[in-house]
């Protein structure tokens, strides 16, 4: 997903490379897209509180554990969903102009999108540093990433990372 100007029809004319670009690419207003993906991301979150809830419920503990830290993250999700979601309807539209936002890659999209559902299929069956390494390693491939030192680097030190936060900093551990 990329910003880009994009010229008004009335001055577009009958260029065929403006007509192709406009064949190749979805636009939307920037402003459109911001407030339906946040209100989506909402509704998503709002499940998630629940279930974070439900678990904080089951699983009492004094400290964050892991009953609590779901609920922590959903928590502060929503109150930073809700603060971009009013700075988008309300501070927003009279400082900036209109914006188009401009899809010239949704089959890369509809890939990483394939690809994070998959990573949350398998992570139970393959566990979790092999899971976030390997899923790592294919969301940078399909984001253009084509540098073998990062490709080789970067998702193991991920993983890594995120096991150490889990296990190490927080206490809670991958069964």
């Amino acid at each position: 997903m990329t910003v880009e100007a994009v010229k008004s029809p009335s001055r577009i004319g009958n260029d065929v490379d403006d007509h192709h670009d406009r064949d190749q690419t979805l636009t939307i207003k920037k402003s459109l897209a911001e407030v339906v993906i946040y209100l989506l991301l909402i509704a998503v979150d709002i499940f998630y509180l629940s279930e974070a809830y439900r678990l904080h419920v089951q699983v009492p503990s004094p400290h964050v554990g892991p009953g609590g830290f779901p609920l922590i993250i959903a928590v502060i999700n929503l109150l930073l969903l809700l603060g971009l979601l009013f700075i988008s309807l309300f501070i927003k539209p009279r400082r900036t102009p209109q914006e188009r936002l401009a899809f010239s890659r949704p089959l890369s999209v509809l890939a990483a999108v394939a690809i994070l559902i998959a990573e949350t299929t398998l992570l139970k069956t393959a566990g979790p540093l092999i899971t976030i390494a390997l899923f790592s390693f294919l969301l940078m491939w399909v984001a253009g990433e084509r540098r073998l030192t990062m490709l080789a680097i970067i998702p193991p030190l991920f993983s890594a990372a995120i096991y150490a936060i889990f296990v190490m900093a927080l206490g809670v551990y991958f069964d």
